[in-house]
């Protein structure tokens, strides 16, 4: 009698799993294989995945979004969809542009540091044509995300909105870089007196040269004390 039991409760679970397969339409792009043949392939989730990634880019998290590209790359939804690996493409290009784009920020501002301007401004010009080119890429993933997935416009637009201020704050920066005109300098500064007790006063004084110890005169110099603006003298 027990095993009659058992018979009827599987048989149950199989039709109710043969009913919801029927009664759960799930999103899918049927694609031609080689074989002629229709192939199913639920693309929202891969879609959605996507969408994360271009979040995650957003959040200057590229790590995480080199890893979803990563995996993705090696789906049946990728390689049997023209459409979606295309933007495959796209969005792993981006998270690479961006990647580069912050190496090499990172490596001008510390040529800036050692006073070498002259690779600074070679960084600054390698900047702005990746700059442009990760534009590119963002332009083309908008393009797609808003034709593939529509009900999600809202995430696609914020997260591209961020990516293109960074963008656009990084070519600034860069261009900021080519037509400035560096020069090395020190500053030397002294208190009078040197040992001071809270509340007394105290005078501050030096000198602004350039590298050789030429003074430059009219230059604007800010003493922060805590991160606050203490002192602005010429």
């Amino acid at each position: 009698m027990r095993v009659i039991y058992l018979a009827l409760i599987a048989l149950g679970i199989v039709m109710a799993v043969v009913y919801l397969g029927h009664a759960i339409a799930w999103p899918s792009l049927s694609i031609p294989n080689p074989l002629n043949e229709k192939l199913s392939v639920n693309t929202q989730g891969v879609v959605q995945l996507y969408i994360t990634a271009l979040e995650l880019n957003a959040l200057g998290n590229y790590t995480g979004a080199l890893s979803i590209t990563k995996v993705l790359g090696i789906t049946a939804a990728v390689k049997v969809s023209p459409l979606i690996s295309q933007l495959h493409n796209y969005e792993a290009q981006l998270t690479n542009y961006l990647v580069e784009l912050r190496s090499i920020y990172n490596e001008m501002v510390n040529s800036i540091s050692l006073g070498n301007y002259t690779g600074a401004r070679s960084l600054a010009i390698e900047g702005l044509l990746i700059d442009s080119e990760a534009d590119n890429e963002l332009n083309a993933i908008l393009s797609m995300l808003n034709n593939i997935a529509p009900g999600s416009a809202g995430q696609v637009i914020s997260a591209a909105q961020s990516i293109r201020q960074y963008l656009i704050g990084l070519n600034e920066t860069f261009i900021n870089v080519l037509t400035s005109n560096y020069t090395r300098t020190e500053l030397t500064v002294n208190a009078t007196p040197s040992t001071v007790v809270v509340g007394s006063p105290v005078t501050v004084y030096g000198v602004l040269t350039t590298i050789n110890g030429v003074p430059i005169p009219n230059a604007t110099i800010n003493i922060y004390v805590g991160g606050v603006t203490t002192l602005v003298g010429h």
